[in-house]
């Protein structure tokens, strides 16, 4: 039932979009049985063709595992040769079945200098398998969402399509170091407000957004840090995409107390502002 389900729906879907979007469709488990292998790439990357999309679509019948990770270093591999990012969407129905590990994969893709987001929706999902398909969002640096019907899936996917094809305002947050000469990602939580009224939020080292031509402020914490920065002001418009990247400075105080005899002891320390005659 949930096949069915979710052919209808993504047949919709691509009704709707651009014939101008290059598309590209892999699946996995669905030729035989019990094989780990069984990943295909049914459409490679091109122009959409909705007819040949939603014929392979509704083609499709569930027999087999779910090698998340395998299908993932397969699309991973056709990136490699691009020019320009990518965005990937994973739709699945259960967890890794094959011992791979999705999460690390994807991380470590992403590393390695592979250009993509990768969005996840998880239909008909509890549990450890919520928390697997989240963390392979949060890794790929895209969103994660779940659906237990049609209708919620329809929404879930199309709310990931429209962020694919229109962002207009992205956000980047790095991590600064004296001991590094380049920045690293670091997650943050980015809450869009417009006239003082939130109206967006995400998260993660990248976080995109799709919003009407106005002007914004934006807020950019740290919560693992307790840090956080804001922009105020930013233009939006409806054919530019604005990029934003926020450094962050990590800083750190130890002291060690020690005896006479060079034993660490337990003291209570007080650190004051310059000029300051309150604690910090």
């Amino acid at each position: 039932a949930k096949i069915v389900t979710a052919k209808e729906v993504m047949s919709d879907l691509v009704k709707d979009l651009p014939s101008s979007l290059a598309v590209g469709l892999t699946v996995y488990g669905h030729r035989h049985e019990g094989d780990c292998n069984d990943v295909e790439e049914v459409l490679p990357l091109a122009p959409l063709d909705r007819d040949q999309f939603i014929s392979r679509i509704r083609a499709l019948k569930p027999k087999g595992k779910t090698p998340i990770a395998h299908s993932i270093s397969l699309v991973a591999e056709k990136l490699k040769a691009m020019d320009g990012g990518a965005t990937i969407i994973l739709v699945s129905d259960g967890e890794e079945t094959c011992g791979g590990d999705p999460c690390k994969l994807v991380a470590d893709l992403k590393a390695a200098g592979v250009e993509f987001v990768m969005h996840v929706v998880g239909f008909d999902v509890k549990g450890p398998v919520s928390e697997q398909l989240a963390c392979i969002a949060k890794a790929g640096g895209g969103t994660y969402a779940e659906a237990g019907d049609a209708a919620r899936l329809k929404a879930a996917l199309t709310g990931v399509i429209q962020q694919t094809l229109a962002e207009n305002l992205v956000v980047r947050a790095v991590q600064m170091s004296q001991k590094k000469k380049s920045p690293t990602a670091i997650d943050a939580v980015v809450t869009v407000f417009k006239d003082g009224i939130q109206v967006a939020e995400g998260s993660g080292s990248r976080v995109g957004f799709k919003l009407e031509p106005g002007t914004y402020d934006l807020d950019v914490s740290i919560p693992a840090l307790g840090q956080s920065k804001k922009l105020e002001k930013i233009a939006v418009t409806a054919t530019t995409k604005i990029e934003k990247e926020v450094a962050f400075t990590i800083s750190a105080l130890g002291a060690v107390a020690r005896d006479s005899e060079g034993k660490v002891i337990e003291v209570y320390l007080k650190i004051f502002a310059q000029g300051s005659e309150t604690p910090a």
